[in-house]
């Protein structure tokens, strides 16, 4: 089975591991396994179908990766039957997104755009709330961009200032603005660079960030350099006290409540020209149908799981990253049981 990993990259080695585990707590199959998967080919295709903490995304990615372990196999017919099972998720899918349906996650995360306000007028303004509230404002005062926009913006007062590169929200006692200089579409899509703010509060809000905390990014780092991807995403959690909320999440609240109150072509299509983006992308991809009481309790179950399953993972990692040092300074053998659950296998002469 060795030589089959050596064949997956990084990512479906994770995926491929994160089967296996699955496998060894239900059935605690042995370092055999080869022969498992073969045998029992059916009884792992009901265990993804039935695995209540993975999404659909993530069965889909377990299906096309076991068809290519089954082909490694030479086990032709099985990889045929594994990759139809992950073909079925494809369709349902994006049959859900045809029908402008969230995802658990999406649905788990859902909070509707009048709570959110609730939330960006009820924290207040300081040192250690300022950065989560300006965010907040950010993207629901303001037809919210792409996250690459806001841990790259720079704060410039005078136009002479922009390089035609990089990217910034111009301030100043006349104008505010941003320039869009690079992202996502910027290359490939004859689109306006200038957004106007016109949301007085949140012109305000702006202002009064600058004042108190100088800086040169509209959002920084403790150590006063631009955010991180990851950064972005942890204040904006603590920010809504959703542990899986991101910023295309927030751009579909918006968009999902902005629909709501203007119907018309004209008025999505000016929306999609701030938000960088066609009206159809954010009819097709953006634009939501908010799940009835009764799915969310369903779905919030569900998710529970994912986060019981998180806890358990951190556990799992600890308990490996214990039995490698035992093993390294004890230079012992691990039990097969062992090396099966931690995935152990040794390289050069060293257990990893």
């Amino acid at each position: 089975m060795e030589q089959i990993k050596e064949q997956l990259t990084t990512h479906q080695t994770s995926i491929y591991n994160m089967l296996l585990k699955e496998l060894y707590y239900k059935y605690e199959i042995q370092p055999t396994y080869k022969q498992f998967l073969i045998n029992h080919y059916l009884d792992i295709i009901e265990l993804i179908n039935n695995t209540k903490k993975w999404s659909d995304n993530s069965k889909q990615s377990i299906f096309f990766l076991l068809s290519k372990v089954y082909k490694l196999l030479n086990k032709d017919n099985i990889a045929k039957e594994t990759s139809q099972e992950g073909f079925k998720l494809k369709q349902k899918i994006e049959e859900e997104k045809k029908n402008n349906l969230m995802n658990n996650k999406e649905a788990f995360s859902y909070i509707p755009h009048e709570e959110l306000i609730d939330i960006f007028n009820n924290l207040e303004f300081n040192r250690e709330n300022h950065f989560k509230k300006l965010l907040l404002g950010l993207v629901l005062l303001q037809p919210p961009l792409r996250s690459n926009f806001y841990i790259t913006c720079q704060i410039i007062d005078d136009i002479l200032l922009n390089n035609g590169i990089d990217n910034y929200l111009l301030i100043n006692e006349k104008e505010c603005y941003y320039i869009v200089n690079n992202d996502k579409i910027s290359k490939h899509a004859n689109r306006t660079k200038i957004i106007n703010i016109n949301n007085k509060k949140l012109i305000n809000l702006i202002k009064q960030s600058i004042k108190y905390f100088p800086r040169v990014y509209l959002l920084e780092n403790n150590k006063g350099g631009k955010l991180s991807e990851e950064q972005l995403l942890k204040l904006i959690r603590k920010a809504t006290g959703q542990p899986l909320i991101n910023i295309s999440m927030l751009r579909s609240n918006y968009i999902t409540w902005y629909y709501k109150h203007n119907p018309s072509l004209k008025a999505r299509e000016e929306l999609g020209e701030q938000m960088r983006h066609h009206a159809s992308t954010g009819h097709l991809n953006y634009n939501k149908v908010e799940p009835i009481k009764e799915e969310l309790e369903q779905i919030k179950q569900k998710m529970s799981l994912f986060f019981e399953d998180k806890e358990n993972q951190k556990k799992y990692n600890k308990q490996r990253k214990d039995i490698l040092y035992s093993l390294l300074k004890f230079q012992n053998e691990p039990t097969e049981k062992s090396k099966l659950k931690y995935n152990l296998e040794k390289v050069a002469g060293v257990w990893v």
